[in-house]
């Protein structure tokens, strides 16, 4: 079996073989073939393996046979006799070296790019190994040496100046350079823009030209010239092969001998690859070149020189393959060089310390452990013995174990791990990372750590995250508990829908809920506690930061790591607290609540996030630019635009794992570039929000949700928040008047000019005596009566500079009792929205009335006079003194700012919880939930509270 990363080099290789390969090198009578077989994922469901073929295949197609059709995986796996991996630079890569290694069979790595850019380990027998070096080729006649031209073409030459350069080159001198008669040429760009429009330029020279780029359909009529996939090099005439990056591997034709960068690459791998494809002699030592144009000097000539001053120095594989020197075999000696004598101490960051050494570590006292872990639900799958294998060996990482304990049902593998240097270029420096592991499996939990993040193959697939009821159990519970920050992921995946939001305060449940709180899913959250929340008499002042993924199954408490005695007692508590199913939170009841699978999980429509993977994703393939829309899913298939090209994926149930599929179906792309590996990942991770077929429930990061629209579901946080903001008070059941009734109409009003208030029964007067049931006048340093039509900021405003508080009050009364309307909170409220910015801190505009109204008596409809000043300090009888008293207060951050509303004779508090208690909201209770529900965001978004006085 022949595996390879692209079709193009399965095609080439297909043909190699089956042209005479094994008769070339001498070795058909070792290795008689009855006959070569290319294969694709459908093909090998209906071929009848034998004996003696040669199947020849890309390891994507190996990846989905494996993951889509176990048994013919299985059954290619029993008849292979050996597998060679061509390109096998590309086999540290997770999945790809899975689907290679799970097959048993001898494996073969062949590569002409002994190294990688990406620094992951090879899992090799360093025995077996033969190196080839490229100085040595070339001097046995087999490779080209390589001449460089950078001052042929202008370095801001464009596509017409360059193509006219490369044209005259080719025709004037490319032959008696290279020595190759017919030779070809191979462009190079950076977009496929730059393609488009080179080719187009050497056609005007009435060049034959192939134009490959994934992003192009395969041309007719007036445009053969464009292909989608590498055309046949051998059975294809053109001379001039425009690219991007079609042409980097597997094309190993003799007759092309000039390379023209007309974009230079961003790394030296590529660049070496790419001049690869102009080395390939047409004879054993016949005396040919390969030509290399740039436009102006560029990089890649530099790169290309570090390559031969690497190729010479690295004479044996060890030295291609860097991290080989630290395998198992050679590991002794290796860790003998990486670490001193622990006798040996010294002096280091004001502490005296050992000379570190894995074998005299004692790991309960000598490790220091982040509060952190994640947690995992097993499947039927899952095996702990599996998970401690791939924690072992770290397949795809850089890693050496150094050490692994045993503590019961926890396991601490320690690792050293090495990454190049991010601050040099052109030179080797190895940062060295020691970190560690921590899995426990318990009663179904998976526990896991990892101190640089990383997650073994088999928690990815074996493993789901937990219900979100059950993480939450991790709350602290008790007296205390704030939520001082959430991450929110929200279930209407509209175009023009903000997609996520996060939201911080010193106690979110004291915020107004957002009357869309409800179609918003919590996926992180944040608490502070005092450490001993539930038992606060035995607390001792510390303050617990909790924070918790949701989505993830991620507990981590923000504190100094600590020892790993004190971890496992820590990961107790956090396992102790997971299994209390007596415990029930409700500090994120106001957002959309978990829900069962629904009915009909047919999908419908589906929300990539690529943010979630993004930075892990082009830091190990470069770029990633994408389509940030919604997808219509139809008949279960699915399209979007990845890096310019038009991708097509299937969205499918698994009944089994309970979680969706995504499995790439396009056959374009995706044999040019890893994304099969992209759509596994965001399956893995779930990264992604799908609305099902029953439009009641949404599908977010591995969960349900069934977001209930707040106003109508009685028994949830909303209306026990809602309710938070009423205060009963009986006196304001009996006053039915706002500010009394007019001695015209036989009513004795009040007497003149007095100074003692309003009448007893007025809500006016209930707020103003000093033994107010609203708020005692004592609170206040000042209180001034601002009532006056059109003009007034609030019926009252309250001030105390050393209490630090500052109250707007708006007063209304029923004439009649009105226990279920909102009509009169209707009206106030929308005074109290108006005037918020009297309380803001940095408006300036004084109160309108201030200037014409509070030096003079208040009066209204023969009630009156009343002194508008009802309390002042004694020395600040001038209303512009006590003005400025108010804005030096409310410019305090540590000021209480306030919104109170009260309301005589009207809404009953007790009667609304009656009908919360029955399940019988009316049509009027709805509407005051939707009314408040506004104001209290109105004024909450400008740091304002809200309280709402009321009948019982």
């Amino acid at each position: 079996m022949v595996v390879c990363p692209r079709r193009a080099i399965r095609d080439q290789l297909a043909y190699d073989i089956e042209a005479g390969f094994l008769e070339t090198i001498g070795r058909s009578d070792a290795f008689p073939i009855a006959g070569v077989q290319k294969l694709t994922p459908s093909d090998a469901k209906r071929v009848e393996f034998e004996a003696g073929w040669v199947y020849v295949l890309t390891v994507q197609s190996l990846v989905q046979l494996r993951s889509n059709s176990l048994s013919v995986y299985r059954e290619l796996g029993d008849i292979a006799t050996l597998a060679v991996f061509d390109e096998g630079h590309y086999e540290p890569s997770r999945a790809w070296s899975l689907a290679i290694r799970d097959l048993g069979v001898p494996t073969v790595l062949a590569s002409a790019t002994p190294f990688r850019n990406d620094l992951l380990a090879f899992d090799i027998d360093v025995d077996h190994t033969y190196s080839y070096q490229y100085c040595q080729a070339v001097e046995d006649g087999y490779l080209r040496p390589v001449d460089w031209h950078d001052d042929i073409v202008p370095a801001d030459a464009g596509p017409d100046t360059f193509a006219e350069a490369v044209v005259e080159f080719t025709e004037g001198h490319l032959g008696a350079c290279s020595g190759v008669a017919d030779a070809k040429v191979m462009v190079r760009c950076g977009t496929a823009e730059g393609v488009e429009a080179v080719a187009q330029a050497l056609l005007s020279h009435s060049e034959s030209v192939v134009a490959v780029h994934h992003s192009f359909d395969t041309g007719s009529g007036d445009e053969p010239w464009r292909f989608r996939h590498v055309p046949d090099v051998r059975a294809h005439d053109a001379r001039y092969w425009v690219h991007q990056y079609k042409l980097l591997e597997g094309v190993d034709e003799p007759r092309f001998a000039l390379i023209a960068l007309y974009d230079p690459f961003g790394d030296a791998r590529s660049v070496v690859q790419q001049v690869g494809r102009v080395l390939r002699v047409a004879a054993p030592g016949t005396p040919e070149r390969a030509q290399v144009i740039t436009r102006g000097a560029t990089q890649a000539k530099r790169q290309w020189d570090s390559y031969l001053r690497f190729d010479k120095s690295s004479s044996s594989i060890d030295d291609s393959f860097a991290f080989l020197q630290l395998s198992e075999k050679g590991g002794a000696d290796s860790m003998s060089d990486l670490f001193g004598p622990a006798e040996k101490w010294i002096y280091s960051l004001g502490d005296f310390r050992r000379e570190f050494n894995p074998d005299h570590i004692e790991p309960k006292t000598d490790l220091l452990i982040a509060t952190t872990t994640r947690v995992c639900r097993a499947d039927e799958n899952f095996s702990a013995e599996q998970l401690a294998i791939e924690c072992q060996k770290a397949e795809g990482r850089n890693r050496i174990q150094l050490k692994q304990w045993p503590f019961g049902e926890t396991t601490i593998y320690l690792w050293i791990s090495f990454e190049e240097s991010p601050i040099t270029s052109g030179f080797h420096f190895a940062d060295r990372t020691l970190g560690y592991t921590i899995t426990r499996s318990r009663e179904g939990l998976v526990f896991y750590a990892d101190s640089e993040g990383w997650t073994p193959d088999h928690l990815r697939n074996f493993t789901a995250p937990l219900e979100r009821s059950r993480i939450e159990r991790a709350i602290p519970t008790g007296n205390g508990t704030r939520l001082v920050e959430v991450s929110l992921a929200n279930t209407d995946l509209g175009s023009q829908a903000v997609r996520s939001k996060t939201l911080r305060s010193s106690d979110l449940a004291a915020s107004s809920v957002a009357l869309n709180d409800h179609a918003h899913a919590p996926m992180a959250a944040r608490m502070r506690s005092p450490a001993n929340a539930a038992e606060p008499e035995t607390g001792t002042g510390r303050v617990l930061d909790r924070y918790i993924g949701i989505a993830r199954g991620r507990v981590t408490d923000r504190q100094k790591p600590l020892p790993l005695s004190d971890y496992l007692k820590w990961l107790d508590d956090i396992d102790s607290a997971l299994a209390n199913n007596e415990t029930e939170q409700a500090i994120l009841g106001r957002y959309a609540a978990e829900a069962a699978e629904p009915d009909d999980s047919t999908p419908r429509n589906i929300l990539l996030d690529f943010d979630h993977i993004r930075d892990s994703w082009i830091a190990e393939f470069g770029e990633l630019q994408v389509d940030d829309t919604c997808c219509s899913i139809d008949c279960g298939l699915a399209e979007t635009t990845i890096n310019d090209a038009e991708v097509s994926f299937s969205v499918a149930f698994d009944d089994t794992k309970k979680s969706y599929k995504l499995t790439l179906e396009s056959s374009g792309p995706a044999s040019d570039t890893p994304l099969e590996q992209l759509f596994q990942r965001l399956t893995s991770e779930q990264a992604f929000r799908v609305v099902p077929a029953s439009l009641t429930h949404l599908y977010a990061y591995g969960s349900w949700y069934q977001p209930a629209i707040g106003a109508h579901s009685s028994h949830n946080e909303y209306w026990q928040q809602f309710l938070g903001l009423f205060f009963a008070r009986d006196e304001l059941a009996q006053a039915h008047s706002e500010k009394g009734k007019s001695p015209s109409n036989g009513n004795p009003g009040l007497p003149a000019n007095s100074a003692q208030g309003w009448h007893p029964e007025t809500v006016f007067h209930l707020f103003d005596r000093d033994d107010s049931p609203i708020c005692p006048r004592s609170k206040w340093t000042g209180l001034i009566c601002d009532d006056g039509g059109r003009n007034e900021i609030a019926d009252f405003i309250a001030y105390s500079p050393e209490k630090n508080a500052v109250s707007l009050a708006h007063l209304k009364a029923h004439s009649a009792p009105k226990p279920k309307s909102a009509s009169a909170l209707a009206e106030v409220t929308s005074q109290a929205v108006k005037n918020l910015r009297y309380l803001s801190p940095y408006d300036q505009t004084p109160p309108p009335n201030k200037a014409s109204s509070w030096d003079q008596p208040w009066n209204h409809d023969g009630i009156g006079p009343v002194p508008r000043l009802r309390r002042h300090p004694q020395s600040k009888d001038d209303v512009h003194d006590l003005w400025d008293q108010i804005r030096k207060a409310l410019s305090n951050p540590l000021t209480s700012r306030e919104i109170w509303i009260v309301i005589g004779g009207g809404f009953s508090k007790d009667g609304l919880k009656t009908r919360l208690a029955q399940n019988s909201l009316t049509p009027e209770d709805v509407q005051l939930f939707y009314l408040v529900t506004t104001t209290w965001a109105s004024a909450n978004a400008g740091g304002t509270a809200l309280k709402i006085f009321t009948s019982p």
